[in-house]
């Protein structure tokens, strides 16, 4: 059985191998049933071994594998990828696709072969032609068919330089090209895509295809992939894990130029694993199809760094939490915090703020791994904070503390009660008459305050939940 490469757009840059500037370098990819499975090899770039992306697929019967061959220039840039399928005990190249570059090193033509006459010659399916503009953006590309313009496709740009939209015109064999496909991409505030809308010309009007929803977390990495039909009803949904302890800069992955050794994520940390569920055809729900495991090998050290996560930098609230992003070393880290009077703990990674007045606090970490130390500062500037009122909490009492399902708050003077997270989120407000219960059984466990509004004061109080 022979596999043919579709012809794909692919915008994606393409990564050198100075395997000598990443500490680790991704060695396979597998389910956790072990249905599908790739293995990576690595060779002299600029060698012809058959070397690259070896693929098992155990579910087809009998047992056939392929290898896919990924060839370099002197650059670094892949020049052709060749797939190669056994027959009979004897590998063949069954199809191929070569790339060229500009003078920018962007790619300027994709040419595809296949081989229909068992490895006697290539028969050149089309060629794709790509133009960019002065900054190095695509703007347009164009398939070719033995000289006839059968597909081409506009791209546009929003005000930030993200792509905005693709439009996907056809000529088929009519002499006119007609509209075909439109890609709309939107992003949030951080210029991550949330959305993926195609849509198909259906004779006078734009009709939805699907639609793609990306959720990142707050270090920018997408933790899930949801893909809808057009009605909005999920159809796939992905949810990815991460190792943030280290940068996906700091990772070798294979070039992939044609989103298929698998596709990764959009990612600023080292992704370890997915979770896949499929549209059930007989429920109409999403049902989970299995884990599927990233390994990597190490190859190389990186220099100990860190540097200083928080929700915000103007805050105004009364506490706030600090986050130690540590990368590199040996590992084995150990953290101390300055000032050391406005933490709740200046020896770990994720110490707690609180503060009593406002003004600009400037916290600093040193981080050590046994064997060099890293330091990084960062500034708060509290604009508002809720001063504590001796008085209030004289006249109080909040208990049990530490609390697991609930806390009682007894207190003849208090008569508004705010539960505020480490975020400074108020997440549960409540009058106060006399002795009352606050219901905490939803909460996650970890530190809250509890901020107490008596005669027009306030006065916060810490409370942790197990």
């Amino acid at each position: 059985m022979k596999r043919f490469l579709p012809l794909l757009l692919v915008l994606s840059a393409l990564p050198t191998l100075a395997q000598n500037d990443y500490q680790y370098r991704i060695s396979s990819f597998m389910s956790e049933d072990a249905t599908k499975s790739y293995t990576y090899q690595y060779a002299d770039p600029t060698g012809a071994d058959l070397r690259g992306v070896h693929e098992i697929n155990l579910l087809e019967i009998p047992v056939w594998e392929l290898i896919d061959s990924l060839h370099y220039d002197a650059e670094g840039r892949i020049i052709q990828i060749a797939t190669h399928q056994c027959f009979d005990g004897e590998w063949r190249r069954v199809c191929w696709i070569d790339y060229t570059y500009n003078e920018m090193g962007l790619k300027e033509t994709r040419k595809n072969y296949n081989d229909f006459n068992d490895g006697y010659g290539g028969v050149l399916g089309g060629i794709y032609y790509y133009y960019y503009d002065e900054e190095g953006r695509m703007t347009n590309w164009l398939l070719d068919f033995d000289n006839y313009e059968f597909q081409k496709g506009e791209l546009t740009y929003n005000e930030d330089g993200l792509l905005e939209s693709e439009l996907i015109m056809q000529d088929p064999f009519i002499g006119v090209m007609e509209n075909y496909g439109l890609v709309e991409y939107y992003y949030d505030e951080n210029n991550n895509i949330t959305e993926i809308i195609t849509k198909t010309w259906a004779y006078t009007e734009w009709a939805y295809n699907s639609i793609q929803f990306n959720t990142y977390d707050e270090a920018g990495n997408c933790i899930e992939i949801v893909s809808a039909n057009p009605s909005g009803v999920a159809q796939e949904k992905r949810t990815y894990n991460y190792d943030m302890n280290v940068l996906a800069e700091n990772v070798y992955y294979f070039p992939n130029p044609e989103n298929k050794f698998p596709t990764m994520p959009q990612m600023h940390n080292m992704v370890t694993s997915y979770e896949q569920w499929v549209i059930n055809q007989n429920s109409g729900e999403l049902s989970f199809a299995g884990n599927f495991n990233f390994t990597y090998e190490q190859i190389g050290d990186v220099d100990l760094s860190v540097s200083i996560d928080v929700p915000a930098t103007t805050i105004d609230t009364t506490v706030i939490e600090l986050n130690a992003n540590v990368i590199g070393g040996t590992g084995n880290y150990t953290y101390s915090w300055t000032p050391v009077e406005l933490l709740d703990d200046a020896t770990i990674q994720n110490p707690t703020a609180t503060f009593e007045e406002e003004g600009i606090y400037t916290f600093t970490v040193t981080v050590n791994d046994g064997e060099t130390t890293a330091e990084a500062s960062i500034t708060i500037d509290v604009v508002s904070c809720i001063g504590v009122e001796e008085n209030i909490l004289n006249n109080v009492s909040i208990y049990p503390n530490p609390a697991e399902d609930f806390i009682m708050i007894n207190s003849e003077n208090v008569e508004f009660a705010e539960v505020i997270d480490i975020y400074g989120r108020v997440v549960r407000a409540s009058e106060i008459n006399g002795e009352t219960r606050i219901d905490m059984s939803n909460f996650a466990d970890g530190i809250y305050y509890v901020r107490l509004h008596s005669n027009g004061e306030t006065a916060v109080q810490k409370v942790v939940k197990n």
